[in-house]
C-alpha cells in the first residue's frame, strides 16, 4: 500500500501509483548509498526530484532547508563556544 504522500504526488503528476512507488524505492536506495538510509527528509527530497517536483518550491523542502540551516548555525555556535571556553 502506498503512503498517502506517494499516492498524492502520483495523482498530481498523472502517473500510475506503482510507478511512484518504484521511484520511492529507488529514492530510498539512492539515499542509502549517500549515507542517508534513515533520513526521511533526504529520501523525500530525492523522491520529489525523481517525480519532477521543484525541490526548492515545495513546502516540505523549505522545511528541510531551514532544518539544515539551523543545524549548521547550531554547530557553528557550539564550535565557537568550545573554542572560547577557558580551561
Amino acid at each position: 500500500m502506498p503512503s498517502p504522500y506517494v499516492a498524492q504526488l502520483a495523482k498530481e503528476k498523472g502517473i500510475p501509483i506503482r510507478t511512484a512507488e518504484d521511484r520511492w524505492d529507488a529514492a530510498k536506495k539512492a539515499s542509502e548509498s549517500q549515507g542517508h538510509k534513515d533520513d526521511f527528509d533526504y529520501i523525500t527530497a530525492v523522491f520529489q526530484k525523481m517525480m519532477g517536483e521543484s525541490v526548492l518550491d515545495s513546502k516540505i523542502n523549505k522545511y528541510i532547508l531551514l532544518k539544515y540551516k539551523l543545524e549548521n548555525i547550531i554547530a557553528k555556535a557550539k564550535n565557537k563556544l568550545s573554542e572560547s571556553t577557558y580551561t
